[in-house]
């Protein structure tokens, strides 16, 4: 499931022009970097809450809902 997330991430800080550097970044600093990119509030917001409030597969789920939301 992490693999899953982290693809997903991956796709959205390439979209936003970000370097390909997921390998070793922790929550913290990826909701640092997404932020820093523009990314929209309701994606930082699941990311903020992965591995506090939400396990993988409700991060996964909320992530996949946001995006497709955004994109409407």
């Amino acid at each position: 499931m992490n693999r899953k997330i982290l693809r997903e991430l991956q796709q959205a800080l390439d979209y936003l022009g970000a370097d390909r550097a997921l390998a070793n970044i922790g929550p913290v600093d990826l909701y640092k970097k997404l932020e820093a990119l523009g990314a929209d509030r309701e994606l930082l917001a699941v990311v903020g809450s992965w591995g506090d409030t939400l396990e993988d597969e409700e991060v996964l789920k909320q992530w996949n809902a946001a995006e497709r939301r955004l994109r409407n």
